[in-house]
């Protein structure tokens, strides 16, 4: 476990009620929240003098999707959000001779493209389906305007 993820999860969690906190660990939905969440609310419950409660038992869901990657660096440089980022600005400022726009469609239609942040349950935020269908559209507007250009 990251132990700097668990200390954001912990400030993250520190406002929560500890109601609210016995009833996530008693839950115990690993689906929902990573391993560093619960041990970041076994810490708060402690510090808060509360006995730990027994866990539900957790049975694994065999079509729940884990995320890939729990920690930022393990995110390979294809799928990190600033660089696809970067790519798109190359592709505007060089009018889109450097088809950057094409290899940000090709990594995110493959896979998830992480941001550096972390949601509410302590998984790495990815890109939605808002920035792939932006970035199919960007996609279609590129290749029109280089037809336009290579037709004239």
């Amino acid at each position: 476990m990251d132990p700097k993820q668990i200390d954001q999860i912990k400030m993250r969690f520190g406002s929560k009620d500890t109601a609210e906190l016995i009833e996530i660990w008693k839950a115990n939905n690993r689906e929902a929240y990573s391993d560093e969440a619960f041990e970041a609310i076994k810490l708060l419950l402690g510090d808060r003098s509360v006995a730990l409660p027994q866990q539900s038992t957790y049975v694994p869901k065999e079509e729940s999707v884990k995320k890939e990657y729990v920690n930022y660096n393990e995110v390979p440089w294809h799928r990190r959000s600033g660089f696809n980022s970067l790519l798109i600005l190359i592709n505007f400022l060089t009018g889109g001779f450097i088809p950057g726009i094409l290899l940000v469609c090709i990594f995110v239609l493959t896979g998830d493209i992480y941001y550096r942040h972390y949601d509410n349950e302590g998984n790495l935020k990815t890109w939605g389906w808002g920035n792939k269908i932006a970035a199919v559209i960007l996609l279609i507007i590129n290749i029109a305007y280089l037809g336009y250009i290579f037709m004239r």
